[in-house]
């Protein structure tokens, strides 16, 4: 069953690709101490849980009222292609341009995903493991939300208790738990979503308060309560859901109109897989050539966004002009 696109979350796709791409150049230009920049820790404290979300909210659309159990394998199949093998394709092309094109390299990249491409990976697991759960409760007829309750259990015991960083074991725990909140979030909607303007403020103050300290790898120094370990990943989490719920609020009232530019948006969010991919391989080289001729950091940071963005969308456009770059590369089937 083909459903009709969603303006509001094409566009909120939109802008999480332009926060993506932006993030990256900020990483690219200011390397490791980018942890110290402002703007990049608020970008980075909810720009890829919000990410996960809108694909497990898209995803309620399409196997709701849909027989799973027969249908499960021919799914995953379909993302498979989708996801898993432009992540191949891409990292081939990512380890060419790198001269580490040795199968050493390559099998390191593949156990070890944690750079670059590790979105498509982390996003094709997920959704394979959300699909078997779905699957699993038909089955055994039980709800599924205690299937996918069990599986976080499972999932970010893997991640706190033993620290199983194989295969991108930590990725996949982690986000899928937002991949999860986005399905739930679409399956609830009217019983969850709240109109309150008093309570929105609240929230929305108390998410500038959490991401205003967010750091990748530190606490502020209000949160010293719990172990540190278990402390990081409880407000990394927090302060993502919070802001993950108020897109989700948002977004369908702030940007559904049917306006040139939030059609822009929304058609950036269309081929954000494309972009993404695109501008992992590019910004590297786009920093250092912007750098050749710009020496302010600020004005560095700006205009390697912009290039690689730009060249980004034209080498989606022109890879959307062949059926076969389309398919392995595009994830467009």
């Amino acid at each position: 069953m083909e459903y009709k696109r969603l303006l509001w979350a094409d566009s909120l796709k939109g802008w999480l690709i332009i926060l993506v791409v932006l993030g990256h150049a900020i990483q690219g230009v200011l390397g490791s101490i980018c942890e110290s920049n402002h703007l990049w820790n608020i970008i980075y404290s909810f720009h890829m849980p919000a990410f996960m979300a809108i694909s497990g909210y898209l995803n309620f659309r399409n196997i709701n009222n849909i027989n799973v159990s027969q249908t499960v394998w021919q799914i995953v199949y379909r993302r498979f292609k989708q996801l898993f093998v432009p992540f191949f394709m891409w990292t081939i092309i990512l380890l060419i341009i790198g001269n580490k094109t040795s199968p050493k390299n390559i099998i390191d990249y593949l156990i070890y995903p944690d750079d670059g491409l590790w979105f498509l990976w982390v996003l094709f697991f997920i959704c394979t493991i959300f699909y078997i759960g779905l699957n699993i409760a038909q089955k055994i007829k039980i709800k599924h939300e205690w299937i996918v309750l069990f599986m976080c259990f499972a999932l970010v015991s893997l991640m706190v208790l033993f620290d199983v960083r194989i295969l991108g074991i930590q990725f996949i725990a982690y986000y899928y738990l937002f991949y999860s909140i986005g399905y739930f979030l679409h399956k609830y909607e009217e019983h969850i979503r709240v109109s309150s303007i008093l309570l929105l403020s609240i929230l929305t103050l108390c998410w500038v308060g959490m991401a205003w300290f967010w750091k990748m790898h530190e606490l502020p120094f209000y949160t010293m309560v719990l172990p540190y370990s278990i402390m990081l990943y409880l407000y990394r989490f927090i302060t993502a859901v919070i802001a993950v719920y108020l897109l989700f609020v948002l977004s369908p009232r702030l940007l559904n109109g049917n306006t040139t530019f939030n059609n822009a948006i929304g058609h950036l969010g269309c081929i954000s897989l494309g972009i993404y991919t695109t501008h992992v391989i590019i910004m590297g080289r786009v920093v250092h050539f912007v750098n050749e001729m710009v020496t302010n950091t600020s004005f560095l940071i700006l205009i390697s966004f912009f290039v690689s963005l730009l060249v980004s969308y034209f080498v989606v456009w022109v890879l959307n002009r062949w059926s076969i770059t389309k398919k392995i590369l595009l994830g467009k089937i």
